[in-house]
C-alpha cells in the first residue's frame, strides 16, 4: 500500500512485508519508519490528520499507531537543520484530558494488549547542535496568547551516568527533584520535552517530605493547569531564540465551558500564590531559628509559629496522617489538589474553605515575621 499525506503532499508511506517506509521528497527517496516496531508484514496504513496520527494493520501483530504526524509534515517542509543552530519544531495540538497518561488513582494505565497511551501535555521536539556540550545556555519558554510567561525551563546537559536507585526510604521531594533533573537534560541532536501544561510548582518547606493525604489526593505543589487556548513556544540556545505556535484543546467529552476552566485555572493560582508565600514565610522562620539560642524565648515563638503551618519535627510517611494532625500547609495543598482533580468549576464550599484557609495564612504569615523580628 502507498498512502500521501493530504496536508503534506510530500509525505508518502509505503508498506512492505517487512516494515513501513517514508518518504519526505515526494516518493523519490525511502527510508524505514521501523521505531519499535518488530519484523512484520504490514497490510496497510491510514492517515488521521485530524488527531495527528499514521495507523498501520500488519499481518499477525494487530495494529500500530505512530503519534506526532506534525513533525513528519514538517520535515517535507524544513531545512535541515545547520551544525551550528538549534531547531524547534511546532508541537502537535496538546489536550487537556484525563484519558492520556496514567490514570489519577492507581492501576495500570492500560488494559494488557490495548497499546499505551500518548504522554499526558504538550510534546516539544527540538535540535541541538551536535557541538553542545552543556556549556552553550538553553531555555524552552512557554507563553500565553498575551504573551505573559507561563512555565520557562532551564535545561542542561543530559547526565550520561546510569540512574540512580531509588531509596528504600520515602523521599518525595529528592524523588521530585530528580524527575525534574531528568525532564530538563538533553543532548546533542534531537530532543523530546513533555510539557505537563502546569504554571511552576509553589515552593516547598525546607526539610519537608509530604505524606499520604487522608483523603486520597496527593499532597502536592503543583502549579494549576493552563486553559485550552493558543500559546507560544520558544527555544533559547546560546540566545538565539526561535518560536512556534502551540495549542491547547480541550477533550471533547467534558461539558466544562471556557468560564468553567478559567474560574478553576484563576482559583488555583490564587491558592499556588498563598502556598508559595506561606511556605517562604515559613522557610524563613527556619534559617532564623538556626540563630537563636536553643531553650530561649525567640526559639519558642519560631517553633510555635513553625508548628502551625507544618510539622517538620516527626519523619513523614503514608500514615503520618493518623499520628500527627494536619497543619495549614497540608490544608491548603488538598485544596489545591482538590480543585485540580476534574475539569469543572470550582464549587461554593471550595471558594469558602479558601476564603478560610487564605486569611488563617495571612495571618500566620504576620505571626512568622513577628517572631522573626523578636529572634533579631
Amino acid at each position: 500500500t502507498v498512502r500521501q499525506d493530504p496536508d503534506a503532499p510530500n509525505l508518502f508511506f509505503l508498506t512492505t512485508k517487512s516494515t513501513v517506509y517514508v518518504s519526505f521528497d515526494g516518493a523519490a527517496h525511502w527510508q524505514p519508519l521501523t521505531l519499535n516496531l518488530p519484523n512484520v508484514q504490514v497490510r496497510d496504513v491510514a492517515i488521521n490528520t485530524r488527531e495527528g496520527k499514521v495507523v498501520i494493520a500488519t499481518h499477525g501483530r494487530s495494529m500500530w499507531v505512530l503519534d506526532n504526524l506534525a513533525l513528519l509534515e514538517q520535515l517535507t517542509k524544513a531545512e535541515p537543520a545547520s551544525a551550528n543552530s538549534a531547531l524547534l519544531y511546532a508541537p502537535q495540538r496538546a489536550w487537556l484530558t484525563h484519558a492520556y497518561g496514567a490514570p489519577a488513582f492507581g492501576g495500570a494505565a492500560n488494559a494488557a494488549g490495548n497499546g499505551e497511551n500518548p504522554p499526558f501535555g504538550a510534546t516539544v521536539i527540538f535540535y541541538v547542535p551536535r557541538s553542545y556540550d552543556g556549556t552553550t545556555p538553553v531555555t524552552l519558554t512557554f507563553k500565553d496568547d498575551a504573551g505573559n510567561v507561563v512555565r520557562s525551563f532551564v535545561l542542561h546537559r543530559k547526565n550520561s551516568a546510569k540512574p540512580e536507585a531509588p531509596s528504600e526510604r520515602y523521599h518525595p521531594t529528592e524523588d521530585k527533584a530528580r524527575a525534574y533533573a531528568r525532564l530538563t537534560g538533553i543532548a546533542a541532536g534531537m530532543n523530546v520535552f513533555q510539557w505537563d501544561l502546569r504554571y511552576p510548582d509553589a515552593t516547598e518547606v525546607t526539610g519537608f517530605e509530604p505524606s499520604g493525604s487522608g483523603g486520597g489526593l496527593e499532597d502536592a505543589l503543583l502549579g494549576p493547569q493552563i486553559v485550552p487556548g493558543r500559546y507560544t513556544v520558544t527555544l533559547d540556545y546560546g540566545g538565539a531564540q526561535s518560536s512556534q505556535p502551540l495549542a491547547l484543546a480541550l477533550d471533547p467529552r467534558s461539558g466544562a465551558s471556557a468560564e468553567d476552566l478559567a474560574a478553576r485555572r484563576d482559583l488555583g493560582l490564587k491558592i499556588h500564590a498563598a502556598l508559595d508565600r506561606l511556605d517562604a514565610a515559613v522557610n524563613a522562620a527556619i534559617a532564623a531559628r538556626a540563630t537563636v539560642a536553643p531553650g530561649s524565648t525567640a526559639a519558642a515563638k519560631l517553633d510555635g509559629a513553625i508548628g502551625a503551618v507544618v510539622d517538620i519535627v516527626h519523619p513523614q510517611a503514608d500514615e503520618g496522617s493518623l499520628l500527627y494532625e494536619s497543619r495549614l500547609r497540608n490544608f491548603l495543598a488538598y485544596l489545591n489538589a482538590e480543585v485540580d482533580t476534574g475539569y469543572v468549576r470550582p464549587t461554593a464550599a471550595e471558594y469558602t474553605v479558601f476564603e478560610k484557609v487564605s486569611a488563617d495564612a495571612a495571618n500566620a504569615e504576620a505571626t512568622l515575621k513577628a517572631a522573626m523580628g523578636a529572634a533579631h
